[in-house]
This record gives structure tokens, sequence and C-alpha cells, in this order.
């Protein structure tokens, strides 16, 4: 039968779009490579469905080790002495009697037979040190060193669902004090609510404190390297242990500090051991900043996760638990399982493409660990999913393909490997569907795919979220396991950039799945996570890798610190609703409003122990009365003859407006209370005694010469630009502390025909006049004033030519109080210079009047009687003139060479000059009618008609060498110049200065020789 030609066109189009939209679907690579791929993944499932029953409880990852080992046994290469160092990884641990430390998890309802799994791994030679049950609705778990070649005998035992490497903790990394203490406005909640944690112990978990003894003698730690605080040392190599306590002790150092290390062989159920050792010593605040992102279910609980939620909602105490949200922001990927037609996870959608490879990259000597969850139960996982990686040519190199689907099976995969120059990156990450293993129909699951990089720069993935519908689009889901409930999970913002997120924080929301028996999903809650974010990138004392410290590690700690604040002043308070309510808007979300980049905001220690204060409703007070750690909200007024009364360690903050109905009418602050005055509040401070804040308390205003306050003019204050933030004056800053910095701009406008001169601080003027100017404040309350004076138009500053009225020729002239300069630390924005404002050169005469603009410069007059006793600490005006300099005259068409001689002033009362006989001087105006000469001699030139009149004296010789010589009379005095270019240039000689004081006449001249 032959086919209609129009068909089989048609045919071959719908052939070649098929096999475009497969080409599509394969990823980055060629179809000849993506059939390579796909023929060698075919293999490897065609091993793993032969798998004895046995091997198919083994995880993948431990199948791989046990048979390295058991080839370098056959081949004579196997040495017990160097296992450790050649096969432990971040992922499996091997000891020097070459057993593997495996965690055995049991089928559930099988309890009671641990003690005969126990038993057995004894028989063969192995040990079991920690045995968990971690919930009524889990299996118990197993932490055992089994000798590797007997792992695959114990699974034979039929009560064991599954045998997996215990792999390591993941740091959450990325005189000193941190800048926390002020960012987070610690120093501001310590002040104004005098606390310090005393009474409050914080246990801090992490993985070492090596070099403890280092920070305790150069005081950055208390004396706690004993075994009363040290509850376990943890790996004796590392010492981000002691930079959270550091961070801890710099935000609470009343508070008592305990530590808890994780070791290398150690698992999250050891981390609960820690948790309920910290407990009872009593801590009432712990931090951690470890993660489990293999050993631990990422998506359900476990005995980690419910050791914590124990501690935190014990009924008899009032506690709180802090975790390192994460540094997964950008090597973690989270989404629904997306399957195109080959059962490959599609990560990304675009221009009708399909992206089934997600790649990363390597450097040299790095490792990494590739993780693989999904939202299965984490003792029953009804859904098969695969891992494998290859390499840039298509090679796939490494694989995981653990046996799922059955009761004891764990929704896990990983993959560890080092940078393999056989195999070079960028490598590319598949995620596979089983369908031998997975049941038909079965929904697809959430996975949770993380890319960890060690021993190098952190990593980061293609693709950390799909595009495909119903997905955010962004990144998400990258908080899981213990720090989904109970615990206060922390973000962090770099501490040169408050108003950002660090990009590799991990962001939430969290969500917690149950099941049933049969492990099917029925149920999901989610979680808002992060909480708040801290500043990382701080100093600590703890070697340099953790100075400066990044990462959420860094910023846990400090909420660690604020709780301890927290905790000693509000003993039965909500810390986490206090610390979330409180929060200050960052990264695009707002203050106390939760997203799921920066939780509810931005720590403030100030705010946090504030919101817990007890508010005073508005009304009338006509009873004497305690303010107990209160905050007046609205109008409150004070009654004649009543008395408020602040007792000894409380704090009453106002935060609307107290009235006093009469000078009877008062608050008494007793000594260790403070009231607290907040920004835009009212309270007229004649009415109290006692320690009173008013918070920052800076008032800052300008001023006339008769000290008449400016009001209603704008003056500047820098807030990080581009140019100041402009503010009516006078204005009261509130929120400021002793030591900060803050930089002011008085109005650079003549007003009222006055005009800045210069800023006082509680009266006593500043030793700079530089405006705009930064001050670090010293007292509080403090009055910052710039001070304003008349500036006058009209005097002048001129050269006079050989005694005569022509003035012309070029001026210099130095005003400090010019604004000329772009200050490139704030903005470019100008200022002036002070004393180091340079000299600008004018044509003579110049008159620094008020408008008239000089190549850009506006001088708006000059202040008169300024510093008239030429005081080197006070600024000056100044004049200069350049000496020689050539002025063309047009009298005689000539270029004249002239020298300086003096100054002088039209009138000895309107000015006065320092150094008249000096080049440059400094200048007092005191008329505005002053008149400022530089005197100037010139060549070839004198005011005396007579100069040359006797002829019978020689005036003119020349030398042998050819030179010219003159002498003659000028200015009442003799002069002496010379020609080496037969007259067509002179130079007064001398230094341009005469021969005589003006005693000399009729002069001559003759020569011995050649001159």
């Amino acid at each position: 039968m032959l086919l209609n030609k129009k068909f089989w066109g048609l045919f071959i189009l719908f052939a070649f779009l098929l096999n475009l939209q497969i080409n599509y679907a394969q990823g980055r690579f060629s179809k000849e490579t993506e059939a390579k791929i796909k023929n060698k993944i075919s293999q490897i499932e065609i091993h793993k469905n032969q798998l004895a029953s046995n091997e198919k409880k083994v995880e993948s990852l431990l199948r791989v080790l046990i048979n390295k080992m058991k080839a370098d046994n056959k081949n004579g290469i196997l040495e017990g002495k160097y296992a450790s160092k050649k096969y432990t990884t971040s992922s499996a641990k091997v000891n020097e009697n070459l057993q593997v430390e495996v965690v055995i998890t049991l089928l559930l309802g099988k309890d009671s037979d641990s003690s005969l799994v126990k038993s057995r791994i004894l028989n063969i030679g192995g040990n079991t040190r920690l045995t968990i049950k971690p919930s009524a609705s889990m299996p118990v778990e197993l932490y055992s060193w089994v000798p590797y070649g007997q792992i695959l005998e114990i699974a034979k035992i039929t009560s064991i669902g599954n045998i997996s490497a215990l792999g390591s903790p993941i740091q959450r990394i990325g005189d000193k004090l941190t800048q926390g203490y002020s960012q987070l406005y610690v120093d501001k909640a310590r002040e104004y609510f005098n606390v310090d944690g005393t009474g409050i112990k914080v246990g801090v978990i992490s993985t070492g404190v090596k070099d403890i003894n280092n920070s305790i003698n150069s005081h950055d730690l208390p004396p706690i390297n004993d075994s009363q605080h040290i509850l376990n040392a943890g790996n004796t190599s590392d010492n981000e242990g002691t930079a959270m306590l550091e961070i801890v002790h710099d935000l609470a150092p009343g508070a008592e500090l305990y530590f808890a290390g994780i070791s290398p062989n150690e698992g999250p159920n050891d981390m609960a051991n820690r948790v309920n050792q910290l407990a009872n010593a009593g801590c009432n605040v712990i931090v951690d900043d470890i993660g489990w992102p293999y050993p631990s279910p990422q998506f359900s609980e476990d005995y980690l996760f419910n050791t914590i939620y124990n501690y935190k909602n014990n009924p008899n105490y009032n506690r709180s638990y802090i975790s390192a949200a994460g540094n997964d922001g950008k090597d973690s990927f989270d989404g629904m399982f997306y399957p195109n037609v080959d059962n490959y996870n599609i990560w990304w959608q675009a221009n009708g493409q399909s992206y089934i490879d997600n790649s990363f990259n390597l450097q040299p000597n790095e490792n990494v660990d590739i993780i693989l969850q999904w939202a299965d139960k984490w003792d029953y996982s009804r859904t098969d999913y695969d891992l494998y990686v290859a390499d840039q040519f298509g090679n796939i190199f490494d694989s995981s393909v653990t046996v799922q689907g059955t009761q004891g099976s764990i929704p896990r995969e990983e993959i560890s490997f080092s940078y393999d120059y056989n195999h070079t990156p960028p490598y590319y990450v598949r995620v596979k569907l089983d369908t031998q293993h997975t049941p038909i129909n079965e929904p697809n699951k959430e996975i949770r795919l993380i890319v960890a990089a060690y021993n190098g720069p952190p990593t980061e993935i293609d693709y950390q979220y799909a595009n495909y519908p119903s997905n955010p689009g962004r990144a998400t889901g990258q908080i899981y396991g213990k720090e989904m409930v109970s615990t206060i999970p922390v973000g962090a913002y770099p501490v040169l950039n408050q108003n950002v997120l660090e990009d590799f924080s991990s962001r939430g929301p969290s969500k917690l799945y149950s099941f049933d028996s049969n492990g099917n999903q029925t149920g999901v809650i989610i979680y808002n996570t992060p909480a708040v974010i801290a500043t990382d990138g701080v100093e600590t004392n703890a070697g340099s890798e953790f100075n400066p410290f990044f990462g959420t590690s860094a910023a846990a700690p400090h909420i660690a610190g604020i709780a301890a604040l927290y905790y000693s002043k509000f003993s039965n308070g909500n810390f986490y609703n206090s610390l979330t309510s409180s929060a200050s808007s960052i990264a695009g979300g707002t203050g106390g409003v939760y997203n799921d980049q920066s939780g509810f905001g931005k720590a403030d220690a100030r705010e946090c122990l504030i919101y817990s204060l007890t508010s005073i409703s508005p009304g009338t007070i006509s009873s004497n009365t305690n303010w107990t750690n209160v905050k007046v909200n609205g109008t409150v007024t004070i009654n004649s003859g009543i008395v408020v009364t602040v007792p000894s360690n409380s704090t009453a903050v106002v935060i609307g407006t107290v009235n006093f109905v009469n000078s009877n009418s008062r608050i008494v602050v007793n000594t260790g209370g403070t009231l607290l005055v907040r920004e835009n509040a009212t309270v007229d401070p004649a009415h109290v005694t006692g320690n009173v804040i008013f918070e920052g308390g800076v008032l800052v205003r300008q001023v006339t010469e008769n000290q008449s306050v400016l009001s209603g003019y704008t003056f500047g204050r820098w807030e990080g630009g581009p140019t100041f933030q402009s503010y009516i004056g006078p204005k009261n800053f509130l929120g400021l502390n002793i030591g900060d910095t803050q930089v002011y701009q008085a109005n650079q406008e003549i007003i009222s025909n006055q005009k800045y001169n210069i800023w006082k601080v509680d009266g006593i003027a500043d030793s700079s006049i530089m405006n705009h100017h930064p001050f670090q404040i010293q007292n509080i309350p403090s009055t910052y004033t710039a001070q304003f004076y008349p500036t006058y138009s009209g005097v002048t500053i001129q050269n006079s030519i050989e005694g005569t009225s022509v003035n012309i020729g070029s001026i210099a002239f130095k005003d400090p109080w010019l604004i000329d300069y772009a200050d490139p630390g704030y903005g470019n924005n100008l200022r002036n210079r002070g004393m180091s404002a340079p000299f600008k050169t004018m044509s003579s005469p110049f008159i620094p009047d008020y408008t008239t603009s000089f190549s850009g410069d506006v001088y708006k007059g000059v202040f008169l009687n300024q510093n008239p006793n030429f005081l080197p600490n006070l600024p000056n005006y100044s004049v200069s003139v350049q000496s020689p300099q050539t002025i063309y005259l047009s009298a005689d068409n000539k270029d004249h060479t002239f020298y300086f001689q003096n100054w002088s002033v039209n009138n000895s009362n309107y000015a006065a000059l320092q150094n008249p006989n000096s080049s440059s001087t400094a200048v007092v105006f005191n008329n505005t009618s002053a008149i400022v000469t530089a005197n100037l001699k010139g060549t070839q030139l004198s005011n005396n008609v007579n100069s040359y009149a006797n002829n019978s004296q020689r005036k003119v010789v020349r030398t042998t060498n050819g030179y010219i010589h003159q002498v003659y009379e000028s200015l009442g005095k003799v002069w002496y110049e010379r020609s080496t270019d037969n007259g067509a240039t002179w130079d007064i000689m001398n230094g341009g200065q005469p021969l005589d004081s003006g005693s000399g006449k009729l002069p001559a001249i003759d020569y011995y020789g050649n001159v």
C-alpha cells in the first residue's frame, strides 16, 4: 500500500517534532550522549533489581563503600592503620578496626528485637553505643560500629528495615566585640533595662572549642574551661563553638555559659543527648549551628526533633531554643517532583525546553555531598527516587540507588565524592523515579536536593526552584528538620549592609508532613521559618577562620544573647512573640509581618524588651502609684501633688504624652530604675528626678549672632545618602547613644545676612569649622548648635603696581568657609574645608561679595573680626600673592616681572595682617571697606621721573660676558637689575628686594670682572 504523499509529509513533520520534543526533555547533552546516559542508568537499574533482599536494606552509598573495601582487601591494600583517613568522608565513618559506623533502623513494631540485634553485632566484633526510640510512632534506631564485611550479614535479620551510614554534622558557617552589639540595638537594651543576662544560663551546641583558652586570656570569654561548663569538647580540632560563645558573651556578659560539642563520629541522636545535658545543667537558652541534611528526616519528626520540642515546651520552665537557619540559599532545590516522559525530574522549563540536569561546579581538592530527600514516611518510603551524577561529557560516574517502596525503607539518597580529574566539572545531577519499586498512581512527592561542598568555596546549583505551575517563583523550603518546630531559626544579613539578606541564608517556610501506618500522607503543617535575621560577618577572637565569622552560625548566637537579656528581665515572658513582633523591616519585608526570606524581620533587642512591658491606659492619675516595667501609650495626666515612682530595677517607657497639672506633679525614678522617653513622646524633664533618658536626646539647632534660634530653617543629617536628609530646625534626635557618630550639615545659605561660622557642642566651639561635620556623641542629652554670624560684602584684595593705582595681576585668597569641596565620603556633597582650604587665585582686584561666582565659587561675603589675635587653634582668612609673577603693561606693550614687597591696608583700623612682609599671611577684616594690597615692584619700572636724570652717573654697564647691569631709584629705594639676554628680559637682583632701606639716592654702577 502506498501512502499519500501529503500524509507522508505530515508524518515526517510529526516525527521531527516528536524527536525535537524528546531532545528538549533530555536536557543539556546531544542525542548520542543522552543515549549513552540512558543506557548507563538502565544498567544500574538492572543491577539494583537483582539485589538480594538483605542488600536492598542497605543504602546505596554504604554498599559502594563495602564493595570498595572488599576489593581493596582482595588486592591486599586494605590496612586498618590508614582506614579512617582513606575511607572516612562526611557521609560515612570508618575506624582503624575496619568498622563502619551505621544507623540500624528496625521495622516499626519490632522494638523488642533491639536486644537481639545488639547481641548479634557484639558477637561479630562490633558494638552499639546508642539506642533511641524517637517516638511511639517511629521505630527504634541503633548507632553501631559494625565490621564492614558483616554489614550485609546483619541486614539478614528480618526485624531490620534499613542500614545506612551515619553522616557528619554540617556547620552553618559561611579584645573583639561583635558589631551586632550595636546593629541589633543590644547596647540600648542593656542601657534602658539595666540588664546583662545575669541569672541566665546559655548553652551552645557546636563542633568544638579548640582555642577557648586564647579567648579567655583575651577576656573575650569568662573562665569556663572546666568540666562544669564544657560538658563535651566535641571536635578537638575545631573552634566554631568558641566563636559562638564569644558572641553570646559580648551581648550578655552576665550570662553563665555552657558548651556541648558534637564530634565528627556522632549523629543527631547524640545531639539530642547534648540538649538533655544542657537542660539538666539548667540552661534557659540553647543555641546550635548544626544541621543534619542526611541522617535526619527533613520532612518529618525524629528523636532530636522531639527532644527539642520537649525542652521548649516543658511546662515547668520558660525556655528558648535557637538554631542557625542554614546556608542553603544557593545550593538547594525544593519543589514537587515533576517527571517527564522518561520519569526524570524536570528542574526548570523555558522556551518549550525542559531541563532535567541541575549543574554545579567544584574546585580541585573540594568535596561534595549530594543529598536527596522527599516527603515520605521516614521508615516507609512508598516512592523510590534514584540519584545520578554525570560529568561534563555525560559519563554517569556515581549514583545512589537505594531500594525503597517497602516498609523500613527510608526516603533518602546520597552521593559523596571529591573533585575528580577523570570526571571534570561541571557536574550534572538527575533524579529519576524508579517505577519498579513505586506503586502505580503513587502521588508525586515534594523533593529537596542539597549540594553541600567542603574544603573550598560554597557551590551554587543552577536551579534552586522550579518555574512550573503553582511554584512560588523563588527559592523556598530550604529550612528543614529540627528547625521547623519549637526553635527560633535565624537567618543572616551582612554586617556591612543591614538592608539585604545574605544570598546563602536559607529561605522558608518549612513543611512537616504526617503519615498513616502504611506510609500515606495524611496532612502537612506549614511553619513560618526563619523567625528573624541577625548579623553575620562579625569579629571574634577565635582565630582567622572566624574573624570575620560568616553564616547563620554567626547570626544565631546573637539571638541567644538577646534571649539571655530578655529572660533576665522577663522570666515569664514570651520571647518568641516579643522578638518576632518587634522585628524591624529588611529584605523587602515589613517588620513584624512574616515573609519567607527574612522571617518577621531584623531582630531589635531594644524593641523586643519594650514590647513585653505592661501598657498603661490613657487617663488621669489621681493617687501615688508605681510604674513597674510599664509603657505609657496615649496621654496620661498626673494630678496635683501626685508622685509616680519608677522603682529600682524597673523601666518605664513613655511613648505618648505625660502632662503635669502643676509643679507638685512629678515622676521620681529610684536608683537603678529608668524612665525612657521615646522619640515624639512628651515629658517635661523639669518634673522628673532620677535617671531619665530622652532616647538619643540630641538637639540640633541653628542660632544667630545674638543667639536667636533660626526656627523653620533646614539643616542636614547624613543618613546614607545620596544627599543629606533635610530637617527643619530645631530638631531633637532620639534613639541615639553615647559613642554614636552623627554627621550634621548646617544650612549653607545666607540667612538674614548671616551665614554658618562654627559648630558648638553644649556651648563649646568645636575644633573644626567644617560643615558638614562628623561628631561622636559624648553626652546625652546634648545640644549641637550651628552658630551663624553676619557676613559682609565690600572688602577688596588687590595688587599695587610700582606704588601706583594700577592694580592688575593675580592675587590669591584662602577662605576656610568657602563651600567648594565635593566630599567623597558623603556622596560628593559640598562642604567647606576649614584651615585645609587651598588658596584660590583671582584677578586683581578681588571682592568676595555675596553673589559673584568666581569659576563656580561664591564666597557669600566675609566675617569681620574673625580671630583678631591670630590664635593658632582658630581659623583665619589668608591672602597670598605669587612672586615673581609676569604682568603685561599696556602702557609700554611689554611683559614685566613683578616682585612682592609687602602688604598694606588702606586704614590700619580696617584690617590686620599677621605677617605683612610675607607673600602669604593671615588677615583679619575689621571693616567692610577694608582694602588689603600686595605691593609689587616690576622690572624696568620706576615711580621716580628723575630716576635717570643725572647724566654724569653711569646707570648701565655691560660686562664682558654680555650681561647688562642697571641701577636706579624707585619707591624711594635703590634697585639693581640684570639682563642675561641683551635686554630682552630683566631680573631684580637681591631676591627682588632693594639694595637699601630708603637712604640711597642717585645710584651709579661700575664693575670689576664679569658679574
